[in-house]
């Protein structure tokens, strides 16, 4: 039974560090996961774990049992065999966490410590992960090195083919102790560790250590960490000091006659011949067994009898041992020894173990069920401040303005006319539409692809005929080989001739033509601008996109054959790259070094290539920028910028580049104590960086946009070279930052909850918040943040703003809004205006229920439907204009056969009115001709002719109420 168990425990340990290493794999040595978690150390938990994979995985169950019966038969060549995997296993995991090692070793403290222990954060930031990581190391090897010798011992010599074990030697009990003096150590650390785990603890109401963990887990892992280095250093003791462990002589069993034969058959007689001490009146009345003669040979071998082995340990320990009566041969009984005393190698860590057991969920258990759930909020409310406190500091929201605002329904249009800014960029065209246009107009070709088309503002001509702040959506041409077609998907285009996208679109996100079409600031494969001012304001001279989002294929450059630049009429324009972006592979050497890097060896024999050749390769910029920085994390959504730099941040032999990527990076730790992930997978987080990469050259460049962040100071000094400080960018690229989608994301939905800052109503969640829903192509969606150009109310003058609306867990009604700053020495900051409570302001959801139960406008809707064509209802987008909510709605009209998307309509919404116009301007006016101007609530008597009007304006006025219930 006792090999048995240790063989299913050790193939266990085996399959489950065998699982752990292969979650790190990696093809790439590049790919790199920033908030990757230490693996959990091997304990009694994972054995119940592995229960329940093997009863739900059958063929695991097989694996671990087949390992358990292949170390009993061939134990040598398995475990040595385990003994290399499981090496390179874990050298494997160690290899992941190269980055918080390093980390570990350039700390930056962050001047704050953490309410419990008193430690600078910056200790769990980036310590405790390296010594989580030393534990884990430490556990899994000493663990399973220590059953690995056990198992080979007690198999060792055929002993157990008998159905009985001979013994421990002196060597193997010193080898065993040191073992597992060592395993003690581990534990001990494992447990030091867990007090500071327990910050990280989800079993209370809040994140982090709760009363229970304080009071109860914390001193229970302290208690067991001493008792384990306690018993860790008497194990070691045992096992070095070599004065304790005397030479024996051999001693051999013999028959027992006579007294002990008349012995009644209770199973033990006592022996005193290897006993010193006992009275002689005790010797004579039992059995003797007699020892080798004073002068014989020390018999120091490996494997003895059991008698020997039993006679050294009664000299070694001072232990009296018991020799039980066993049927010999004929009918002489025979002398089988047995310790009466167990080595504390076996009996310390056993009891150590049931104790932790018993002590880390029974005890706390009940604590937590008839001391703290009785009185949970007075207990939990200091340590429900604790979390409140840090899950706010670690996501940034400590610096979150807040407001109240109050909005009014006494808009004019002379309110409109002085917020033109404003007005003139409210977004009717989305990137959804926006983009299925480009592709159907602005592809030209079937190669060329638009992935996406991004928000962002330049100084362009406005509707005035100034130039001033315009809101568009540029969207960049790529090259995208998979609309080649098959017949010419040769490896010569490949490579060689389909290299690189052409320019890119911009139009502003407000206007349509008569056909309800965009309109181009700058349009067509050979970049035609609408507006000659327009080509001092956005350069077109060098478009060429080499460096993208779509570009995931090496190419070759300055061969013999020429790059295709982009179609004009009939014919094709070629050219020839004279970038900087290259690696030179005119040699022979370096050609084979790449075609063996690339897996691709026929550049080798292409007698294309020249000694002037150039690889481009790694040209995904997000793959790009993950291969050089893998310790930080990147944005999902990286965006064109379309600019002329008055410094090149580039090569200076390289041409100018038109069109320049920016991609927000972000550093993270899952290490903030008390800090509440949620759903991420790390509970700290800073915009740390913004990266500028060049779409011809592929030169990236590292800016440092939150120095305060000790994160990135710790990176900045392992790396010194490889960070530029954020003035250091050019004025040009920094005017087209934004606050990025991903982080305000973050940040927001952490909001919904963390706003409440009182423990009590924290506790009774009774003022959550979650995101509102909106319809889009008639399905409900949530309601995503967004772009626009606003004037807020702390502002003179309009600016760029990202924007997300929130309301009440359980309603429909709006309770606030976050506004995130863009601009120049705005930027970074955030601003939350919360409504009042009493008064009862639409959110989007009733807006569009609204919307779809007007009669005319779903009568509307409904007829566009059945004439073949899908009418699309677009993001409802709420503006805020002076002290007042506008909510505009696009519509969009789209041919079931061909899919090309119309601005059709806008409806708009304002007061206790909704109108929908074929343009903005309609609407504005017909709401705001007949809205009272001292703030009282229009007459919802008046309504627009049931027929049609001539210019397609339909206004209807939304019934007044200050109740919920009277909303849907």
């Amino acid at each position: 039974m006792l090999v048995s168990g240790i063989s299913l425990w050790m193939s266990a340990a085996l399959a489950y560090h065998a699982g752990v290493a292969i979650s790190h794999w990696r093809p790439a040595l590049s790919v790199y996961t920033p908030a990757a978690q230490v693996p959990v150390r091997f304990r009694a938990e994972t054995l119940g774990q592995l229960l329940v994979q093997s009863l739900q995985q059958p063929w695991l169950a097989l694996i671990i049992l087949g390992l358990a019966v292949g170390l009993l038969v061939y134990p040598r060549v398995l475990l040595w065999g385990w003994a290399l995997l499981t090496s390179l296993g874990f050298g494997l995991v160690l290899s992941e966490y190269w980055a918080k090692l390093l980390l570990a070793a350039s700390p930056t403290p962050f001047d704050r410590a953490d309410p419990l222990f008193g430690q600078d954060i910056g200790f769990y930031v980036f310590r405790l992960p390296a010594l989580e990581l030393l534990s884990y190391w430490a556990m899994g090897l000493t663990l399973l090195g220590l059953l690995s010798v056990v198992l080979v011992y007690l198999l060792a010599g055929d002993s157990l083919s008998e159905g009985k074990f001979l013994g421990w030697s002196l060597p193997q009990l010193r080898h065993l102790c040191g073992l597992g003096g060592v395993l003690m150590l581990a534990i001990a650390l494992a447990h030091w560790l867990n007090r500071y785990g327990l910050l990280y603890s989800t079993s209370g109401v809040a994140y982090g250590a709760g009363f229970t963990n304080v009071h109860v887990r914390l001193p229970i892992h302290s208690i067991l960490a001493v008792a384990a280095l306690v018993l860790g250093v008497i194990l070691l003791w045992q096992a070095i000091a070599s004065h304790r462990w005397r030479a024996v002589p051999a001693v051999s069993a013999t028959p027992l006659r006579g007294a002990a034969a008349s012995l009644p058959n209770r199973g033990f007689v006592s022996r005193t011949a290897a006993t010193p001490g006992l009275p002689p009146s005790a010797s004579q009345s039992r059995s003797r067994v007699p020892s080798a003669p004073e002068d014989s040979a020390l018999s120091l071998r490996g494997w003895r009898s059991r008698e020997e082995r039993i006679a050294e340990y009664a000299q070694w320990s001072g232990a009296a041992v018991d020799l039980p009566l066993r049927p010999g041969p004929g009918a002489e009984e025979t002398v089988a020894l047995l310790p009466r005393r167990v080595p504390p190698l076996f009996w310390g860590p056993m009891l150590h173990l049931a104790v932790a057991a018993i002590a880390t969920t029974l005890i706390p258990f009940v604590v937590q069920s008839f001391v703290v759930q009785p009185n949970e909020l007075a207990l939990e409310t200091p340590y429900i401040q604790r979390t409140i406190a840090l899950t706010r500091d670690a996501f940034n929201l400590q610096v979150i303005q807040d407001d109240i605002f109050d909005p009014q329904t006494n808009l004019t249009l002379e309110d409109l006319q002085a917020n033109n800014l404003t007005i003139d960029n409210i977004r009717l065209w989305d990137s959804r539409p926006l983009l299925e246009t480009n592709r159907q107009l602005q592809r030209i070709r079937p190669y060329y692809e638009f992935p996406d088309a991004d928000l962002d503002r330049y100084q362009l001509p406005t509707t005035q005929g100034t130039i001033g702040l315009r809101q568009v959506l540029i969207a960049a041409r790529e090259l995208d080989y998979s609309g080649v077609p098959a017949d010419a998907q040769t490896w010569v285009n490949q490579h060689l001739i389909y290299t690189h996208g052409y320019g890119f679109t911009v139009s502003p996100v407000n206007t349509a033509d008569e056909g309800g079409l965009p309109v181009y600031f700058i349009e067509g494969v050979e970049q035609i601008v609408n507006d000659p001012r327009i080509l001092d304001l956005l350069p077109t001279d060098n478009p060429r996109i080499y460096f993208g989002e779509l570009t995931n294929n090496f190419v070759l450059t300055r061969t013999r054959a020429l790059e295709l630049d982009y179609p004009s009429g009939g014919e094709n324009v070629y050219n020839t790259y004279s970038g900087s972006g290259g690696i030179p592979i005119g040699s022979y050497w370096r050609r084979l070094l790449f075609a063996r890097h690339l897996n691709d060896w026929r550049m080798l024999f292409s007698d294309q290539l020249t000694g002037e050749s150039q690889l481009l390769y790694r040209r995904n910029i997000v793959k790009r920028v993950q291969a050089i920085a893998p310790f930080l994390r990147f944005d999902h959504d990286p965006y064109p910028v379309a600019v002329e730099l008055d410094e090149k941040i580039s090569n200076a032999d390289s041409p100018p580049s038109s069109l320049y990527w920016i991609i927000d990076a972000y550093t993270t730790s899952d290490r903030y104590p008390y800090s509440d992930p949620r759903n991420n997978d790390f509970n700290y987080i800073r915009n740390s960086v913004k990266i500028v990469v060049d779409a011809y050259n592929g030169s990236v460049t590292f800016y440092i946009a939150d120095p305060s962040d000790p994160m990135i100071q710790s990176w900045s000094r392992l790396l010194p070279q490889m960070f530029r400080p954020f003035d250091s960018m050019p004025p040009a690229l920094r005017s087209h930052i934004r606050y990025p989608q991903d982080y305000y994301q973050v940040q927001s939905n952490q909001l919904m909850t963390y706003h409440m800052t009182d423990p009590q109503i924290f506790y009774n969640r009774e003022d959550e918040w979650r995101e509102p829903n909106e319809i889009y192509a008639n399905e409900s969606q949530i309601v995503a943040p967004y772009y626009l150009i606003t004037k807020l109310p702390i502002a003179d003058a309009e600016e760029f703003v990202l924007l997300r609306l929130f309301t009440p867990s359980q309603r429909t009604n709006l309770i606030g809004w976050l506004a995130a700053r863009s601009d120049g020495e705005n930027y970074g900051k955030v601003l939350l205006y919360r409504f009042p409570k009493q008064r009862l302001i639409f959110g989007p959801e009733q807006i569009e229920a609204r919307i779809n139960q007007d009669p005319l406008i779903s009568q509307q809707i409904s007829l566009w439907n059945r004439q073949g064509s899908q009418a699309i209802q677009g993001n409802l987008l709420v503006i805020p204009v002076e002290d007042s909510l506008l909510y505009v709605e696009p519509l969009y009209l789209q041919a079931e056969q061909n899919r090309l998307p119309t601005l059709t309509r806008v409806i708009v919404a304002y007061g206790n009115r909704i109108v929908m116009a074929e343009t903005l301007q309609q609407a504005l006016d017909a709401i705001f001709a007949e809205a009272p101007v001292d703030g009282t609530p229009a007459d919802s008597t008046v309504e627009a002719n049931p027929e049609a009007p001539p210019n397609g304006t339909i206004v209807r006025p939304l019934p007044e109420t200050g109740v919920e219930g009277a909303l849907p």
